[in-house]
């Protein structure tokens, strides 16, 4: 069992993860397109822009 500071970083690394995904924006094409949905699965991270 990990000790539970290691399970706190794990935590914070996680939740700063998620917040940097929520503000992921492209610019392309004269457009920008911002993140609409993540998917994983065994195989593959799928990233969808809108």
């Amino acid at each position: 069992m990990p000790p539970e500071s290691f399970g706190t970083t794990i935590t914070e690394f996680e939740t700063r993860g998620n917040e940097l995904l929520r503000q992921l924006s492209v610019q392309a094409g004269g457009g920008y397109y911002t993140l609409s949905e993540v998917i994983i699965d065994d195989q593959n991270l799928t990233v969808v822009l809108r």
